[in-house]
């Protein structure tokens, strides 16, 4: 089981992945009044069907993105790898958004 953090913006997620299976996900839009995150963790594990500790790697998004969002999503990841000694890997949010995008690859030229 494998643990997707995305805090870099104010669309927020975790994605817990069996391979490239996604097992459980949450997604949300940041506000003050949200339950903390390690809370979410915990519901969207066990709605995968296993606890923190069957987690094997982490990945977590290195922005760009806000200061507050990105010490989030990477404090809980390091904090994660490092307690349980497992992998943890950071992908790039604009490199993420890029690969999502359907149609043409394009040019853009400034004048």
């Amino acid at each position: 089981m494998r643990l997707a953090i995305d805090t870099s913006g104010v669309d927020q997620a975790l994605v817990v992945l069996d391979g490239r299976r996604q097992l459980a996900a949450d997604d949300w839009v940041r506000d003050r009044t949200d339950p903390p995150v390690l809370v979410r963790l915990d519901a969207v594990v066990k709605r995968a069907g296993g606890k923190p500790d069957d987690i094997e790697g982490v990945v977590a998004a290195r922005g760009p993105g806000s200061f507050t969002g990105l010490r989030v999503g990477l404090s809980l990841a390091a904090g994660l790898a490092y307690a349980r000694h497992i992998p943890l890997y950071v992908a790039d949010s604009l490199a993420i958004l890029a690969r999502r995008a359907t149609g043409d690859p394009a040019s853009v030229a400034l004048r």
